[in-house]
């Protein structure tokens, strides 16, 4: 039964086939599941989480209460990312499973068979509340965890205070010294002089002594050449809304490009911050900068803590749109519909299920459920790799010397990532604005 297809926007569908992932029904769902949350720029972050607890981790080399601090956070860290990493892999094993159980509902519905079609949804429901659960609980667990990145940011920023307060007592102290150098060559000048000045005494005194003792060989002249002496001094649808609705449309869209704008802007001034330690440190030329060169691993381990506590609070945000979305899935809306249809005659119930209105609110459920499949298999790639580069992390144990090292060289390695991930923000940002600008310009003319 039901050959028919339902037209959704400008796109037709089967209720009997699950929709593609690449349609615009499936895509307008995936960004009802995101939201404000740039997934690309999420991943790409996921990606790092790494390599920033491993600059946070070198760069406060030599302060032994802060890597105790920081390596937990990695532990932390990678035991959070395992956790979410098995969580979105049972939400995608659970959304395949949600989607052919949701092919059966519909055939069981068409077929006649409301009452298995009623037990499958039921099951579809109770995985949505237990998958929202879950989410939920990884949205608190990664709040938290940012609140810790940034309880560990404070204390390195204190740290890089102190050492600056060091430094700039050093400083003191050099120019001190310079002074007592200055004045001591000064002194020596002032004794060489003096020293010049009682030799010519002693020459005269010379001459005199050989003039006196050639005209005369005294005792009296002898005293008197005995006493000469030389001196020396050192930072829904319906037609008549239409017009209304594509309105509201294009101004949420602005709304949405503008924040994605700021977070953009954000997303790229957070990267350039990150660079301009990294290049201060790939310019210490020896280890008699050893002052300046501990400042800047500092400065690099600030700018690793910041990325990562700005990665834990995307994160967190992710799963409680997650959450917000699984809370949706569980509602009871199709499992009511069927438990109202059922007390119609089979006939009324069998032209029910036929109905477009009825069609396309199962359609749109199937949507749902494929928006959030396809968003999890995208989470689940990146986080396998941050996984591997975490436990690699946690398997180092650098001196201080290997730790600076590798500081420069992970601030090489970063300048590369964000000398490319600004290109990358730069296009996405002049798209947006060309993008903003025809928005503006149709809700002008509308």
């Amino acid at each position: 039964m039901s050959g028919q297809l339902v037209k959704i926007g400008d796109e037709r569908f089967s209720i009997k086939e699950i929709p593609s992932s690449g349609t615009a029904l499936v895509l307008k769902k995936k960004d009802m599941i995101l939201g404000s949350v740039d997934l690309p720029a999420l991943v790409s972050d996921l990606g790092r989480v790494g390599n920033c607890v491993r600059i946070a981790y070198n760069g406060v080399a030599g302060y032994t209460k802060l890597q105790i601090e920081i390596r937990q956070i990695g532990v932390d860290v990678t035991k959070l990312c395992d956790k979410s990493a098995v969580t979105v892999a049972s939400f995608k094993g659970a959304s395949e499973s949600v989607l052919g159980r949701l092919k059966s509902t519909y055939g069981f519905l068409l077929s006649g068979f409301e009452k298995m079609a009623l037990v499958t949804l039921k099951a579809v429901t109770q995985v949505a509340k237990e998958m929202s659960s879950a989410a939920d609980e990884l949205h608190k667990e990664f709040d938290e965890q940012s609140k810790r990145v940034e309880k560990a940011l404070s204390s390195t920023m204190e740290t890089k205070g102190s050492e600056e307060d060091r430094k700039k007592q050093k400083a003191e102290e050099s120019a001190k010294l310079q002074v007592d150098k200055a004045k001591a060559v000064e002194d020596k000048k002032t004794a060489e002089q003096d020293f010049e000045l009682y030799e010519e005494k002693y020459q005269a005194a010379e001459t005199k002594q050989t003039s006196y003792e050639a005209s005369s060989q005294n005792v009296l002249k002898r005293v008197a050449n005995a006493f000469l002496s030389p001196i020396t001094g050192g930072n829904v649808f319906d037609t008549e809304g239409d017009v209304r609705r594509a309105q509201e449309a294009r101004e949420e869209k602005l709304r949405h490009l503008e924040e994605m704008s700021k977070k953009r802007q954000a997303r790229s001034n957070a990267l350039k911050d990150i660079a301009e330690f990294a290049k201060k440190l790939e310019q210490c030329k020896d280890d008699s900068e050893l002052a300046d060169v501990a400042i800047d691993a500092l400065h690099s381990a600030i700018g690793g803590l910041q990325k990562l506590s700005a990665t834990m609070m995307k994160a967190a945000l992710f799963w409680k749109q997650v959450q917000v979305h699984c809370e949706r899935l569980a509602q009871e809306r199709m499992t009511e519909w069927v438990e109202t249809a059922m007390t119609m005659e089979k006939k009324d119930r069998l032209a029910f299920w036929e109905d477009p209105t009825f069609q396309e609110e199962a359609i749109g459920y199937y949507a749902e459920w494929v928006a959030l499949d396809d968003v999890c298999g995208i989470y689940m790639q990146k986080i396998k790799e941050t996984q591997k580069d975490l436990y690699g992390y946690l398997t180092e144990n650098p001196t201080l010397a290997q730790a600076r090292s590798n500081v420069r060289n992970l601030a090489t390695k970063f300048l590369k990532e964000i000398a490319a991930e600004e290109k990358a923000i730069a296009a996405k940002e002049s798209a947006s604005q060309e993008e903003k600008k025809k928005i503006e310009t149709e809700v002008k003319n509308n």
